[in-house]
């Protein structure tokens, strides 16, 4: 009886000539070059190989990195057919001249898992064992063999379907198949698998709540089913970002059941392939190189409780809350499964429906007023007509789930609802984080005080007010840092209807202000009065917090509650009341002794008005004191003993 070789065998003796183990290494070269092989590698300098393989009825083309199990067992595969039995060196040499080439010889080429893109195409990998795609553009799209951009297969991948025929394709036979609760909520389900198809993201997170019993994780699974089947539908969530990482190379869609809650290196993460950043590991044996892994992903999670609390995560995150399944209702999972499979190739032809018409129409479709995630939003506005919608369905769901979100947000932080009834009564409030926090401690008890996500200082009541910022603005209520001073940085608080007016609306009110002894003092008054009403006048800054903001806990405060930062006694501070000045200079200090010592009368007779500088560079008064630089200089220092015109 014959025996087959075996390519995974080592047929050489210990003591074999080493140019006889070369020689095995350049005929597995020669036969992977005369087998047709195509070397290249991706921006990341990975070596990957293209290669062609047959049944002897038909043939088609599988891509591999060559570093990969896939691309071994191809060597070994064409060994066998020419009865080469190459042992282990012969076939490690033969990958690293291969890989070689590749990086250094060979073209650079985007490598793509499940989805891809190129030149305004969308492509579908089938995974199927003839290789197929689908390809999707503005005309249409359809099933094809070979593809123009390189896929590759990762374990665990498993085939779709091919597509029903583009004119039964229809998304509503999905609907009875997850348990959502209003059409708007199905809506926005299938406007996340639409979305998964966008050639670059950024993808939503969809999030799917509910009791135990409301199908959470069966709509998990059928979210990827449809786009990314895989053995392992549903994970649990990863131990580390390294996890994390492997999980997004090697699938398309990113599935976590069950969760718990989320920490916040994995919420930082989930943003990362939310929107598109890039993650770097040390490369495996070695000390000093990165490994770059640059990757959007759709991400869907489920959970009982809500998950997504960080500010940055749920304004990625688009939330569904699953009601509970009726008993008449509930089906065993051999009745669910098959009907749904039954029903796969229509649906998913539906989708491709939608893809080819976001392409078709996107060009020419806008959209006012975008909401965040907007080119999602762009993509699902232009696919609506795909799906029989009326116009602006998607974007009149897509908003009310997003005022949803930011609620949650405001009342998830502990400090939130507090915020919220600080203006309730529509009035602007002024002041710094130091002031701010004890003002939220003087509502709370002590309990509250000592838990972990309750600010303990000036730093971490800026920061929870940073991460608040933009769904406070959603719901009309407007937070500004003020610039930085060596005393502190003010806070201003408001219903955005209090919007401040221009600068220059301001600058021009201050003039008519001071316009001398001659104008009428009524008129004066009430310009001072209502620019008292406006907002202060600092320039805002919403950058990254700094260090100042934890020296606002060492400010003097006075027993009206207010500190001696440069304040008025409302809160309010200004560049107009208390110009920026060089510390250490006699200006300073006779400006900062004025306010110590005339700190509850800072306004010109109760009214806000505007420091200037004297052509003696003295800080003056803009109302009290005339043109004259002696009498300016007097008029300063007696404001400093009569309690500047009060």
């Amino acid at each position: 009886m014959t025996t087959a070789p075996n390519p995974s065998s080592d047929s050489s003796a210990p003591n074999e000539p080493r140019a006889a183990r070369k020689s095995q290494a350049e005929q597995l070269v020669k036969l992977a070059k005369n087998a047709g092989i195509e070397t290249f590698h991706s921006p990341e300098r990975i070596a990957y190989a293209s290669v062609n393989v047959s049944d002897g009825v038909a043939s088609h083309t599988e891509t591999w990195a060559i570093r990969s199990t896939g691309f071994r067992q191809w060597l070994r595969k064409i060994a066998y057919e020419a009865k080469l039995i190459p042992n282990r060196e012969a076939q490690d040499t033969a990958r690293d001249i291969l890989e070689a080439g590749a990086i250094y010889a060979g073209p650079e080429e985007p490598v793509f898992t499940r989805i891809g893109h190129k030149d305004g195409r969308v492509y579908l990998d089938l995974a199927d064992r003839d290789w197929r795609i689908v390809g999707i553009g503005p005309t249409g799209w359809h099933v094809m063999q070979d593809s123009p951009v390189k896929f590759v297969r990762t374990p665990g991948m498993l085939p779709l379907p091919e597509p029903a025929a583009k004119h039964l394709g229809s998304v509503d036979r999905l609907q009875r198949f997850v348990n959502v609760q209003t059409d708007d909520d199905f809506i926005l389900f299938v406007a996340c698998l639409l979305g998964a198809f966008h050639p670059h993201g950024p993808y939503p997170v969809l999030s799917l709540t509910g009791e135990a019993g409301s199908g959470k994780d069966t709509a998990v699974k059928v979210f990827r089913r449809l786009i990314d089947p895989n053995l392992a539908p549903v994970r649990t969530d990863p131990r580390n970002e390294h996890e994390l990482v492997i999980a997004a190379r090697n699938g398309w869609v990113i599935s976590l059941g069950n969760l718990s809650g989320i920490p916040s290196w994995l919420s930082d993460g989930l943003c990362r392939l939310s929107t598109g950043s890039g993650f770097s590991t040390r490369r495996l044996y070695t000390d000093d190189e990165e490994a770059i892994f640059q990757a959007t992903r759709p991400v869907v999670l489920n959970s009982i409780g809500e998950l997504a609390r960080r500010g940055d995560l749920l304004q990625r995150t688009l939330g569904l809350t699953l009601g509970q399944v009726e008993e008449e209702r509930r089906l065993r999972e051999s009745e669910f499964w098959p009907a749904f499979e039954a029903e796969l190739p229509v649906i998913l032809s539906g989708l491709l429906n939608g893809v080819y018409m976001a392409l078709a129409l996107g060009p020419h479709t806008t959209v006012e007023r975008l909401p965040r995630m907007a080119d999602f939003a762009h993509w699902v506005a232009a696919a609506e007509s795909a799906f029989g919608w009326e116009d602006g369905a998607f974007l009149r769901a897509y908003r009310a789930n997003i005022k949803v979100a930011n609620q949650t947000a405001i009342d998830g932080s502990l400090i939130g609802p507090h915020i919220r009834d600080l203006i309730a009564t529509g009035e602007v409030w002024t002041g710094t984080a130091s002031d701010l926090l004890r003002w939220l401690n003087g509502r709370v008890d002590e309990k509250t005080q000592a838990m972990d996500g309750w600010p303990k200082d000036g730093t971490r009541v800026s920061n929870a007010l940073r991460a608040l910022m933009p769904h406070f603005r959603a719901e009309g209520i407007v937070i500004e840092f003020g610039q930085r001073s060596a005393r502190g940085r003010p806070i201003t608080i408001a219903p955005s209807g209090s919007m401040w007016k221009s600068a220059s609306q301001r600058h021009s009110r201050h003039e008519n202000d001071d316009a001398g002894d001659d104008a009428d003092p009524s008129q004066r008054h009430s310009a001072s009065l209502q620019r008292h009403t406006d907002f202060p006048d600092f320039v805002p800054e919403n950058g990254a917090n700094d260090a100042d903001d934890a020296s606002d806990a060492e400010i003097q405060t006075f027993s009206d509650g207010s500190s001696d930062e440069g304040l008025a006694r409302d809160g309010t501070r200004s560049n107009a009341l208390w110009p920026e000045l060089d510390e250490g200079s006699q200006h300073f200090d006779d400006a900062g002794e004025y306010y110590r010592l005339n700190h509850e009368r800072t306004l010109h007779r109760g009214e806000a008005v505007p420091w200037r500088r004297s052509r003696e560079g003295i800080l003056v008064c803009g109302i009290c004191c005339p043109d004259d630089p002696d009498e300016e200089h007097r008029s300063f220092n007696g404001a400093r003993r009569n309690g500047h015109g009060a």
